[in-house]
């Protein structure tokens, strides 16, 4: 039984990777240098950009964006690592474990749930700090958001 509920978690992991990646996701800052927006890009015109966020969106003008930047930040790899080394560490440990109780606690399945943690965490890192993210400097000025539009592509 125990198998066959690690086959069945294991499949509906994999199927989460057929979301739709079709935007470019970006960070955008203000004058400042603080963030007033994220989001996958939603559409571009001459003077807004709009962003889509968990299905809200958000639209920032152009004499308000001091820099862009382009992928997410290296914490969102070490979380998203961290939670999947762990699902994974406690899943393998629920298996591998002698009890019957499915949802039984036991040393080996904790032990490898923090295992897990901690390396989904390392390799989240390195996988955020061998990202390239892009920054597009803008400052309010049109000319160069005319030039950020064209190398975005939209």
């Amino acid at each position: 039984m125990k198998t066959l509920i690690f086959t069945i978690s294991l499949f509906c992991c994999f199927s989460i990777c057929g979301q739709d990646n079709g935007s470019t996701f970006l960070r955008v800052f203000d004058l400042e240098g603080k963030k007033i927006a994220k989001g996958k890009v939603h559409s571009i015109s001459d003077t807004v950009l709009t962003l889509k966020l968990r299905q809200i969106f958000r639209e920032v003008e152009v004499k308000n964006i001091g820099t862009i930047k382009t992928k997410r930040s290296v914490g969102n790899s070490v979380g998203v690592g961290a939670i999947g080394g762990a699902s994974l560490g406690i899943l393998i440990g629920a298996v591998a474990s002698d009890e019957y109780d499915f949802l039984s606690s036991t040393a080996q399945t904790a032990g490898l749930g923090i295992f897990g943690t901690i390396l989904g965490a390392v390799g989240g890192g390195v996988t955020g700090l061998s990202k390239k993210s892009i920054t597009y400097p803008i400052n309010g000025d049109i000319l160069k958001w005319q030039e950020f539009t064209k190398a975005i592509g939209n």
